[in-house]
């Protein structure tokens, strides 16, 4: 029961925030009244761009496993990026994605288990770096114009502080550790051993200039193939949002959904959409949750692809608990 415990948890907040959502009968009316797709065609280009999402999100995952000093060929590198999206989204309990990553290649490199954790801190590393620069320069442009409700204005000015301080800190940490007094204190912590390793990390990245910044060019394209899923989702149901709009929009959207509220998400993205699309963008509430949910569902879809990955390694961990995965 404990090891399910978590998983309970979401499960009741993601049906609390639909609850809420839809408590509202006026909602619940605009939503009956929603059509089908009057445009379904959009569909397409949607389905299209969270495919090069996910390819983009691939060649960004094997550039960090090499940074790391992990050697996987780019097939293997795929079907753990796929594998962990898929076991993110449908499987129960605790572990997450990057987790199972993590535990598959310590199976395979027994040796390098903390250069897997490396890699999946590197990937997310890069996923932050982009995303908060591209929060704050679109702070910094349109701060007027996502400051126009008092809703709009709170969730701004509630998450810009929040990323300040994690850069801010992250930097310092990154700085401070290369001093000989923060150097001298870290001798006398239990886990010197892992900050040496991450400050190595640091190290990799600095070092192979090329593969790091290719590493953000494309956590950049992911950012805005997957920006494009939500904005031709809009397209498909008929509304013109503004491609600078949804630009803007999705860096607050993604750091509070990442927030391990709700299972994928779900119900606290559609109460942020509800709330920032109908005031900035002129779309109404109910359609504001259906491109939420329309989006999610084409982005997901493409986490089947991890279905082949997940049967293949539980059928090799059932021939062969203790061997390997090659």
């Amino acid at each position: 029961m404990k090891r399910h415990a978590w998983f309970i948890i979401r499960l009741v907040l993601t049906i609390a925030f639909f609850v809420w959502l839809f408590r509202n009968p006026d909602l619940r009316k605009q939503l009956a009244a929603v059509p089908s797709p009057s445009q379904p065609v959009w569909l397409l280009p949607a389905f299209i761009a969270a495919g090069l999402n996910e390819c983009f999100g691939v060649f960004r995952w094997w550039i960090c496993l090499h940074l790391a000093g992990i050697p996987v060929t780019l097939r293997r590198a795929a079907a753990l990026h796929f594998l962990g999206i898929f076991t993110s989204l449908f499987l129960p309990g605790v572990v997450g994605g990057d987790a199972v990553k993590i535990a598959l290649l310590a199976l395979q490199f027994p040796q390098q288990k903390f250069s897997a954790v490396l890699a999946v801190f590197m990937d997310r590393l890069s996923g932050f770096v982009v995303i908060s620069s591209w929060l704050l320069i679109a702070s910094k442009i349109r701060g007027d114009w996502l400051r126009q409700t008092p809703a709009t204005a709170a969730i701004l000015n509630t998450i810009l502080p929040v990323v300040c301080a994690l850069a801010a800190g992250l930097l310092l940490w990154f700085l401070a550790s290369r001093t000989k007094l923060m150097q001298r204190r870290f001798s006398r912590f239990p886990f010197r051993a892992q900050i040496v390793q991450i400050e190595s990390g640091f190290d990799s990245l600095m070092a192979d200039k090329l593969r790091t910044f290719s590493a953000l060019i494309l956590t950049g394209l992911c950012f805005i193939t997957f920006s494009l899923v939500y904005y031709f989702s809009a397209h498909a149901f008929g509304h013109n949002l503004a491609l600078a709009d949804i630009l803007t929009l999705m860096p607050l959207i993604d750091f509070i959904t990442l927030l391990p509220v709700t299972i994928s998400g779900l119900g606290l993205r559609e109460a942020v959409f509800q709330t920032l699309l109908p005031p900035l963008c002129g779309i109404p509430a109910a359609s504001a949750v259906i491109i939420s949910i329309s989006g999610f569902l084409i982005a997901s879809s493409w986490a089947l692809a991890g279905v082949p990955a997940f049967l293949a390694y539980r059928n090799r961990q059932k021939k062969s608990p203790t061997e390997p995965a090659s």
